[in-house]
């Protein structure tokens, strides 16, 4: 299970890692969000997860987090456990952080 998770937020780092340096502005929000739901919609067809939900708009990403240079994209994924894995990748000039919360069911 543990294995299922880091490989979740491996892929997902390297998806992204495309869009480190790229404007904070409307259509690349789009660019990553479609991004993400194509790849985690086929983890989701391959039974790997059970249900996810992307975030990348400007709800996440205000004014003040893109006068900062910054990209905050939130995936939240359901997985085989029951338990709801809460991850948000920070992108920016640095690299990309990833801050995880669960919760448990």
């Amino acid at each position: 299970m543990r294995w299922l998770e880091e490989t979740e937020i491996d892929i997902i780092k390297t998806t992204l890692k495309f869009f480190l340096f790229e404007f904070n502005d409307w259509d690349t929000r789009e660019r990553v969000q479609t991004t993400l739901n194509s790849m985690l919609s086929d983890l989701e067809v391959k039974e790997a997860i059970y249900a996810y939900y992307v975030k990348c708009d400007w709800r996440n990403n205000p004014p003040r987090i893109v006068d900062a240079n910054l990209l905050i994209t939130d995936v939240t994924i359901y997985n085989d456990a029951g338990n709801w894995q809460h991850h948000r990748f920070v992108l920016g000039a640095h690299g990309i952080d990833v801050i995880t919360q669960k919760e448990e069911t």
